[in-house]
């Protein structure tokens, strides 16, 4: 058997997975750790747990306890959570957007 076979073979596989992989929208994800009916976020309460977990320490407790209570919507699979602000005040508010299948961070966001 030649040396290179293996190589070979190899650099096909993952050329071919590439391939598979470029189709694939924000939340696919190749590996299926857990299969849940509802994903791994499943509801609102997980969305907002989740999105407190990540939007904490990066804008502080401070700024996102103003914000409160944060809100989840779901859509296409992608749970969107705002932080809310009190009608008087004028500013903007944290955002996350989340895959519900895998649990993915999207993008997080800050508005003025």
């Amino acid at each position: 058997m030649h040396h290179w076979l293996p190589a070979m073979i190899f650099i096909g596989v993952m050329s071919i997975a590439g391939v598979a992989l470029a189709d694939d929208t924000r939340c696919a994800s190749n590996v299926d750790l857990v299969q849940l009916k509802r994903g791994i976020i499943g509801n609102e309460k997980i969305a907002v747990a989740v999105a407190l977990t990540y939007l904490t320490p990066i804008y502080g407790e401070d700024m996102i306890s103003r914000e409160m209570p944060l809100r989840a919507s779901l859509s296409g699979g992608i749970w969107t959570v705002n932080g809310t602000l009190p009608t008087a005040l004028v500013g903007g508010t944290a955002q996350i957007l989340l895959c519900q299948r895998n649990g993915a961070v999207l993008s997080i966001i800050h508005s003025k």
